[in-house]
């Protein structure tokens, strides 16, 4: 069943793709099977974050078949998946916009649990969440604490993901008002009114290949959306203060290998506790430019 295409979609359903070969012809193909079914006019703007295998061919393949309902955007650099998301949302022209990741850990027919939780809350914005199905202990709290920082609470049931419905006027507000060391996705958070969570299906591993997410780049992402958080003049102080403690322990105690081991590590916790805060003070002012490579409309 294909919808019939119209100029003034109802849903734009944006997907940043990133090394995804292996996965996107079975997720491209979920999608136009099931959002026929649920949505009454979508677009699909699928944002390769230069990817390093043949993600954007396939991409290209895709389009070919499914144009005009499926469009593309090729970024000249990787970016990373928030900048991906917003330079989606920035070309899309439906009254809501749906986002979700393209490893298919989430199948495309658990739209239908925003579509219906937005229906019965009336509510401007809708994260979808899985709240049993992280890998491990270490991987969930790798995930979740930077949502607890810049929600402002910790271990809330509801938490923010990459699986959400928000409404056009939101995501239109928060791109007039982002400013530097901001992310559109935890920016439409913060403006949004009201919130809903809603708990959805979800794999516990991707049917196929693995997370670009290594430890480094989590951090690098807690480093970004840190100063977003109410937290984050807190996080400075105690900062400041841990600094000062190490420093004064280390002009009391004597020298041993055990000393020095133990001044070393908190030396080293405390550096990664600096850099967000003085990369915020001393970063360039102006946004990140994204450059677009390749669109296909």
């Amino acid at each position: 069943m294909v919808k019939a295409v119209t100029s003034n979609p109802e849903y734009s359903i944006v997907i940043p793709v990133y090394n995804s070969a292996l996965i996107l012809p079975q997720l491209i193909d979920a999608l136009f099977e099931e959002l026929p079914l649920i949505l009454p006019s979508f677009e699909i703007i699928l944002v390769d974050d230069h990817s390093k295998d043949n993600s954007w061919e396939l991409i290209q393949k895709a389009w070919q078949q499914h144009k005009p309902l499926l469009k593309a955007i090729k970024l000249k650099k990787n970016y990373g998946q928030y900048k991906a998301i917003e330079e989606g949302i920035k070309k899309s022209i439906g009254t809501w916009a749906i986002t979700m990741d393209d490893d298919m850990q989430i199948h495309p027919k658990e739209i239908a649990m925003l579509l219906r939780a937005q229906e019965q809350t009336d509510t401007e914005l809708v994260y979808g969440y899985c709240s049993y199905c992280s890998a491990n202990s270490l991987q969930r709290l790798a995930s979740q604490f930077p949502q607890w920082l810049v929600q402002g609470k910790f271990f809330s049931q509801g938490r923010i993901t990459s699986f959400s419905l928000s409404h056009k006027t939101l995501a239109q507000s928060a791109l007039n008002s982002i400013s530097k060391a901001e992310h559109l996705s935890l920016k439409i958070h913060q403006l949004a009114s009201k919130v809903h969570y809603v708990s959805i299906n979800k794999l516990a591993q991707r049917a196929i290949g693995v997370s670009s997410y290594s430890f480094i780049k989590r951090y690098l992402l807690l480093v970004d959306i840190l100063p977003m958080s109410p937290f984050f003049y807190y996080i400075i102080i105690i900062n400041l203060l841990s600094w000062s403690g190490t420093i004064m322990i280390a002009t009391i105690i004597k020298i041993s290998f055990f000393s020095i081991l133990s001044l070393s590590l908190l030396s080293i916790l405390n550096f990664l506790g600096s850099y967000p805060w003085l990369l915020f003070l001393f970063r360039k002012q102006q946004n990140t430019i994204v450059e677009i490579d390749c669109s296909l409309q």
